[in-house]
Formats: C-alpha cells, structure tokens, sequence
C-alpha cells in the first residue's frame, strides 16, 4: 500500500498539506499524510491516507491539532472534500471524526467525508 500511496497508484501523495509533529528533543510524535484522489476537476477530494500518534502523546489534541492543520491545507489548495478510513473500533479517531463534522458512509469501517467549503473549525 505504501508503495501504491508515494507511487499514485492510489492517490496522489500530497507532501505540502501533510505534517510531521516532533517534541521537544525532536523526535517524531505524530504524522499525518494526506493525498489527492480527485477524479474530477470540479469535486477535489483529498483523502487522509494516515495519521499517527505516539501512545505518550495520545489524548493530548495532538491528533485534533495535525487534522485540523490538515483540513486548512485543503481549504487553501481548494479541494472541495476530505475523506477518510477507519476501523470501527477506533474510538478515539471515530469521536475525533464526528466532532469535527464528518460524515458516515460505510458500516464496516468509518468511511466519511468532510464538505470543506461548509465546515468551520
């Protein structure tokens, strides 16, 4: 998979709207990549192909501050949609996801999409 991401096999991986979060000695604490599944000019969707958050720095808005960086970088490049997979049993990512104002669409993962031109952070 990860060579279908950095390939464009599926998507086309987006290195200016994906952040790195590095503590204070500099070692990598969270990440998220994001990457562009656009099939049509007209309805852009960048989709969060990862995002990862050390187990110490979980629970802290790491993972909410690297998201909503994320979404702004969206914003900016005009992508219409965000989109997104994650297993059911994710919890934490599941409440992350609906408080920020996605959108369910698949019953054995959390499948969304975020309408960005209609959303406020």
């Amino acid at each position: 998979m990860v060579r279908a991401i950095f390939g464009h096999h599926y998507s086309g991986f987006d290195l200016d709207s994906s952040f790195l979060a590095m503590d204070e000695q500099q070692q990598l604490v969270g990440s998220i990549f994001l990457g562009d599944m656009s099939t049509h000019e007209m309805e852009r969707l960048m989709w969060i192909l990862d995002i990862s958050i050390d187990s110490a720095w979980r629970g802290k808005g790491l993972g909410k501050a690297l998201l909503i960086n994320g979404l702004n970088a969206a914003r900016t490049k005009r992508y219409t949609n965000i989109g997104l997979m994650v297993t059911l049993s994710n919890h934490n990512a599941f409440a992350l996801y609906r408080s920020l104002g996605f959108r369910e669409y698949g019953t054995l993962v959390y499948e969304a999409v975020l309408q960005l031109a209609r959303s406020a952070l």
